[in-house]
């Protein structure tokens, strides 16, 4: 049976900044609502939002893409999610928010990330689904050594990603990844008899602010472990 941190799906996240010159506050929203479905490792080919958008306003009043100021001193936010190779959804984390405290039992060495980012005054440039294993390595005489990976989907850029101000550029992203755990790191001689992991996503806006989401952190082993 499946251990499985709290499961939202994809939770409301308010962030509340500073207005402009006049000092006046204002409320920045954003919303994501997802059950990833996407294509391996794509970025822009999540599901359509629902019709009402996820805003009690309606879908006509949450915009798709905003234009990049010159200045905007708050990070996006960003929901990265552990799904089973069926889909399913068994843990979720948010930044800002808190990591889950259990640790996903997975039945096989199998499973997807998916990283949702949103910024509604700056834009998203980037998001991005990265994961870390710890792999326990077995000989067929039963010895053992253990082997890190760490993977980034896509891969880290020297160059700070931002956007020109005035550019038009989307204010959610969804990044999906399917992942086959212990995969390329064990000596020739040797099998995969357990991974320990952590799963986490990462978002870039438009002016090079990024937001790290807590790990979710995840465990499988071979049945004869």
């Amino acid at each position: 049976m499946w251990k499985t941190a709290t499961v939202g799906m994809f939770s409301v996240l308010l962030l509340v900044a500073c207005g402009g010159a006049d000092g006046s506050a204002r409320r920045r929203t954003a919303v994501a609502t997802e059950t990833p479905t996407g294509s391996v490792g794509s970025a822009s080919e999540a599901p359509a939002p629902p019709p009402d958008g996820g805003m009690p306003a309606g879908h006509g009043s949450r915009p798709t893409r905003v234009v990049v100021p010159r200045h905007d001193k708050t990070p996006p936010a960003g929901i990265v999610s552990l799904q089973l190779p069926d889909g399913r959804t068994v843990a979720e984390a948010a930044q800002p928010g808190d990591a889950p405290t259990e640790v996903v039992k997975l039945d096989q060495p199998r499973l997807r990330g998916t990283t949702v980012g949103i910024d509604a005054d700056s834009g998203v440039v980037r998001v991005r689904v990265s994961v870390r294993e710890l792999i326990t390595c077995r000989s067929p005489s039963g010895a053992t050594q253990q082997r890190q990976k760490v993977s980034y989907f896509p891969p880290p850029q020297i160059e700070r990603m931002n956007a020109s101000p005035g550019a038009r550029i989307p204010v959610r992203e969804t990044r999906s990844r399917s992942l086959e755990l212990g995969h390329g790191r064990c000596p020739a001689s040797m099998t995969p008899a357990a991974v320990d992991g952590k799963l986490w996503g990462e978002v870039i806006n438009s002016l090079g602010l990024e937001a790290v989401t807590p790990h979710i952190r995840f465990r499988w082993s071979a049945p004869d472990s």
